[in-house]
């Protein structure tokens, strides 16, 4: 009798373990996705290319799960509209889209998300494949696009206006 008693137990403890490990897991997934989101809420604003071309970033927050973003042009005469994104989250998950779309199927979701950097990707989707913003403190960003083999690189080197 004993000796069934026992590995009750024991399976009791594991089966603990195995809820307290899932349960941290999980809490841990949901901190992190308010923390990136929250760290694209710090680019909010109107950012500048600081090379050559003439190019305008604007962000700003839309809803409470949405921050949309508007690439631009300036020309002497006229403002040249570029493309728009959104990166938005659903489900306890973080996504990037181009346009206005929040369907999932066609977003990049959340990779990698490090102090300054964070990267969506989505092998299966039309170019871009993956987007990677890049971020020092409050006053430059960058932004990089390419395909899933990591060469067609488009990007932009931004400064806070």
């Amino acid at each position: 009798m004993k000796k069934i008693q026992k590995n009750y137990v024991s399976g009791c403890n594991i089966a603990f373990g195995w809820f307290l490990f899932l349960t941290i897991g999980i809490s841990a997934c949901t901190q992190s996705t308010s923390k990136t989101y929250g760290r694209f809420q710090q680019l909010e604003g109107h950012w500048q290319a600081t090379g050559s071309v003439e190019m305008n970033l604007r962000i700003q927050q839309a809803k409470d799960s949405s921050i949309v973003g508007a690439v631009y042009s300036h020309s002497r005469a006229d403002t040249s509209y570029i493309e728009s994104f959104v990166i938005f989250v659903q489900q306890g998950r973080v996504y990037y889209s181009e346009g206005t779309t929040t369907d999932t199927a066609a977003s990049l979701p959340l990779k990698k998300s490090v102090s300054g950097k964070v990267v969506f990707e989505n092998l299966h989707t039309d170019y871009p494949n993956r987007v990677i913003f890049k971020w020092n403190a409050d006053s430059t960003c960058s932004i990089q696009k390419e395909n899933g083999r990591g060469n067609k690189v488009i990007g932009f080197q931004m400064k806070r206006n």
